[in-house]
């Protein structure tokens, strides 16, 4: 596309030829680059996916504005990964991990941040998606750039084998701050588990950036506070994260240093903040700057629910003091469950457009609170094409939805036909089954089979006057 270009010149001639050829917005020859170190590859070749570069720096270092690079699944390190170009506006760079989640950088080891940091972003608008960062000295994903988002991706183990010397700050999980402002930062739909050496200068997650948004993410088992949004978060927006277990300090920390540098206008919404060692939930030396807080959900907090630190008062409205039950936060499935007070309870102040696991919100009345939103199990549909392949083997086509199935035998003995089927085998595991107990030559018999979920078994299909069969004898 040619944008307008101001230019000052004598010659009308000498102005139209820079208009037409020194005003690009963006570049109209945009390049997918893929990186694959199984298999064959060269740091020289074309980058494609025939024959892909080698090396993931090789291939950022290619980017320029409106590029991807496709890191495929595989290792990558132990090197620190340097993100050094721009993108522009309508046309970022984007760096992500296809699979999502299968292409691992394993950071490198130096003194703590210094050298030793897995992702560095340097460059503005990059869009960083998708991949494992694991067992960097430093930090696990830095950013110095603006108009960064930093998306669905799994950091952990970060700045827990950094240089003794550095100690005792090693690193954060994910961190967005430093002393010049950077803009246009995003954060989301993110897992950062068990990063940072010391209790009070090592986090999940570290923003300080003005006007960053913070949503659908989750902190937990960091060696010190789960999110630490501190200071100079200027209208930064923090809504649907969740923190749990933080061993050793709080799940949020909000505000600012107590002398210069104070965080205004911060709001926190829609966010769950459990079982972690101190309060769920910091305002830390903000002065006279409001905390504008609404709709969190704090439970099993060690030192309480909220504290506040030589700040005013948060305007702290519909707190929930509740077990939000989430699913198995042991085992890092922090979904809610069907029966938690999370769901439909949000705020509608801030609703993400999607939760961690890029589904839509809002699947309810409200938006729920947490990076979840829950989303019922339904029926699964009927089960189609049922059939004998030989004398005893039936098979069938899979049913949407359907995790196991039933099958039922009914014998036909007389007009009017009745529906008198019994249940013959719950819990198949796949679409097929065998009757070694066919009925004789000479009697009628049918068959019918239903998908089954968490929810609970689908309907077994529809009688010749479109209704359904009725389950008069359903599976245990």
């Amino acid at each position: 596309m040619v944008s307008p270009c101001l230019c000052v010149c004598r010659r009308a001639a000498i102005c139209l030829v820079m208009f037409v050829l020194g005003c690009h917005a963006d570049r109209l020859d945009a390049t997918t680059w893929t990186v694959s170190n199984v298999g064959a590859c060269s740091d020289t070749g074309a980058g494609t996916l025939a024959l892909p570069f080698c090396s993931l720096q090789v291939g950022i270092d290619q980017a320029r504005s409106g590029d991807i690079v496709e890191a495929r699944g595989g290792l990558y390190g132990p090197a620190q990964i340097n993100i050094n170009l721009s993108g522009t506006a309508s046309a970022p760079i984007t760096i992500r991990s296809v699979p999502r989640r299968t292409a691992v950088i394993v950071g490198a080891a130096g003194a703590g941040d210094t050298a030793g940091s897995g992702v560095i972003i340097n460059g503005s608008y990059v869009v960083f998606q998708g991949f494992e960062v694991r067992d960097a000295a430093g930090t696990g994903i830095r950013n110095w750039g603006s108009y960064v988002t930093i998306r669905d991706n799994y950091v952990h183990d970060n700045a827990r084998r950094c240089d003794l010397l550095v100690m005792p700050k090693c690193g954060q999980g994910i961190a967005s701050n430093g002393s010049t402002p950077r803009y246009g930062v995003v954060i989301e739909r993110n897992l950062s588990f068990r990063n940072g050496t010391s209790s009070s200068m090592d986090h999940d997650y570290y923003v300080s950036n003005p006007g960053t948004i913070v949503r659908n993410n989750i902190a937990a088992a960091a060696a010190g506070f789960g999110f630490q949004i501190y200071p100079d978060c200027d209208a930064c927006l923090i809504y649907n994260n969740v923190a749990y277990g933080n061993a050793n300090n709080s799940g949020f920390l909000l505000g600012g240093n107590g002398t210069t540098s104070f965080s205004t206008g911060l709001q926190v919404y829609n966010n769950i903040s459990s079982g972690n060692k101190g309060y769920g939930f910091w305002i830390y030396h903000n002065g006279t700057e409001t905390v504008v807080m609404g709709r969190n959900i704090v439970s099993a907090n060690a030192a309480g629910a909220i504290l506040v630190t030589s700040s005013n008062p948060p305007s702290n409205t519909g707190m929930l003091a509740v077990d939000p039950l989430l699913v198995d936060p042991g085992g890092l499935d922090f979904h809610i469950s069907g029966a938690s007070p999370a769901i439909d309870a949000g705020s509608a102040s801030y609703i993400p457009p999607d939760d961690i696991d890029g589904e839509a919100r809002i699947s309810g009345l409200a938006v729920d609170i947490g990076a979840d939103e829950f989303v019922p199990a339904v029926p699964p549909e009927a089960a189609t094409d049922l059939r004998f392949i030989d004398a005893t083997t039936m098979v069938w086509a899979a049913s949407s939805q359907a995790t196991s199935y039933a099958l039922y035998r009914g014998s036909l003995t007389g007009w009017p036909w009745g529906f008198n089927h019994t249940c013959l085998q719950p819990g198949l595991g796949g679409t097929g089954a065998i009757d070694s107990a066919v009925p004789s030559a000479g009697m009628l018999s049918y068959y019918l089979v239903s998908g089954v979920n968490s929810m609970g078994e689908g309907n077994l299909g529809w009688t010749s006057v479109a209704g359904l069969r009725p389950n008069v004898n359903p599976c245990p």
